[in-house]
């Protein structure tokens, strides 16, 4: 009889039961809306003081920044002071003075928005 067990329980395997599958509920947590992030940009332009320490007859320096006001579009600035001396065999000159530059800069790099 044990051997008859045994192969009423092999037959008994073939046979498959589906259970209920448990309906799962959305999220109900909205996604966090995408923001943009606009802010001013302050740096020194460092080929000034470099160029400085380089070569004696050049002192410069400069601040620089933009600021985002689109999505892809920057205003910029530039403040800085330069001082340079000539010296050649002719002539001897020497020019200094400050300036403020300012302008529009687009940001053409698609993944950096």
């Amino acid at each position: 009889m044990s051997i008859l067990n045994i192969q009423a329980q092999e037959e008994d395997r073939g046979i498959e039961v589906e259970e209920p599958v448990e309906e799962v509920a959305a999220d109900t947590v909205a996604p966090k809306p995408k923001i943009n992030k606009y802010g001013l940009r302050v740096g020194i332009d460092f080929s000034k003081p470099l160029r400085s320490f380089l070569d004696d007859t050049y002192l410069g320096f400069a601040i620089v920044g933009d600021f985002r006001i689109k999505d892809r579009y920057y205003l910029a600035a530039e403040i800085g002071t330069e001082s340079k001396e000539f010296d050649d065999a002719n002539y001897f000159a020497k020019t200094q003075g400050s300036y403020i530059k300012a302008g529009f800069n687009y940001n053409a790099y698609n993944n950096w928005v």
